[in-house]
């Protein structure tokens, strides 16, 4: 059977049509009042998609990290970068449990501050071997906070990390890093509103039988001004 109407009934359509006999659907007609705007500035409107150059800075932060925590501990360590996630920062908090260490900083030129995140197991492991241990003992984390000793002794790895940061940043923009402060509930480390999105590069750091992640979490509005470059290929110096 054919669906294809023949000219008949194609002429008593039009007629049953514009004689009244025929409903149609009547024309939908939206208040003004019922118009949602489209907010340009909502971070929701952020294109998610690979930032090569970004990944490649990661690559060679990975390699220039691992030769300095191992330079400092005097023993082997492994760094590998893992991811470069876009999420929004009220999500990113979730994922991090009391106690961890968060380290607050800034990246002059690019305004507002950043996070560097080292996992709690990962602290105990590497204070253990500074103090001369093997960094393969157990130790309980949840509801501990961190000793002065201990937090002088990881202030001292995360300087030298944003050190390391600085210069491998130093191709895609010139930055002074600056050391701000450290917290350790996540709820203290508020450096945007919760919707707002954030660039999580997160990196696996393993020594002996341990291992665990440090994050470096940067608001994506301090990244706008360079995500040209970020998307480009790699730029050597």
């Amino acid at each position: 059977m054919t669906n294809i109407l023949s000219q008949e009934e194609v002429d008593a359509l039009l007629r049953g049509i514009s004689g009244g006999e025929i409903e149609t659907e009547a024309e939908q007609y939206h208040e003004p009042g019922g118009i949602i705007p489209y907010d340009l500035t909502s971070q929701d409107r952020i294109i998610r998609g690979r930032m090569p150059t970004l990944e490649m800075t990661n690559e060679k932060y990975a390699r220039t990290f691992r030769a300095t925590l191992s330079s400092i501990l005097r023993k082997v360590i492994s760094v590998t970068a893992v991811s470069a996630d876009m999420i929004k920062f009220g999500e990113f908090l979730k994922t991090l449990p009391v106690p961890t260490s968060l380290h607050l900083f800034r990246m002059d030129p690019m305004r507002g501050n950043a996070i560097f995140v080292v996992e709690s197991k990962i602290i105990f492991t590497l204070v253990d071997i500074i103090f001369g241990g093997t960094g393969t003992e157990s130790f309980k984390i949840e509801g501990r906070e961190f000793t002065a000793i201990e937090n002088n002794l990881i202030k001292k790895i995360v300087l030298n990390a944003l050190s390391d940061l600085e210069k491998c940043w130093k191709p895609l923009i010139d930055l002074n890093i600056t050391y701000q402060r450290a917290e350790i509930n996540p709820q203290f480390a508020q450096i945007v509103p919760p919707t707002d999105v954030v660039v999580v590069m997160n990196f696996e750091l393993e020594v002996e039988y341990t291992s665990g992640v440090i994050s470096i979490c940067i608001p994506y509005s301090m990244l706008e001004p360079i995500k040209e470059k970020l998307s480009a290929g790699f730029q050597s110096e």
